[in-house]
């Protein structure tokens, strides 16, 4: 899982322009971490493991309507792609999308 979560990072950090944005997105991420406007990302790896089976492919952070969610795309056991929403301040699940998000409750 983790070394998905790394390969993911560094595709973003070794790509030219998404690098610069990506360094942007860095810093207001942890400005937003010590202002206690979103909890840290392994707090979320935390929740998304004990309520869903399967791997972590891709998660990012988001400003959506003035509020910061954590969009988690998750590989299923039986091969679907599922989205996962959550607030990230509260690491509340706001919405599911995919096929086979209810198979890979726990």
């Amino acid at each position: 899982m983790w070394k998905t979560l790394l390969s993911t990072v560094l595709v973003i950090a070794l790509t030219g322009a998404a690098a610069v944005r990506a360094g942007e997105d860095h810093d207001r991420a942890r400005a937003a971490l010590r202002a206690g406007e979103v909890v840290p990302l392994r707090d979320i790896l935390a929740v998304v493991e004990q309520e869903f089976r399967g791997e972590m492919l891709e998660i990012e952070l988001d400003e959506k309507r003035r509020r910061f969610v954590y969009e988690v795309k998750l590989l299923t056991p039986d091969g679907s792609i599922i989205e996962l929403y959550y607030d990230a301040r509260t690491k509340a699940l706001l919405k599911t999308e995919g096929r086979g998000v209810e198979d890979a409750r726990r």
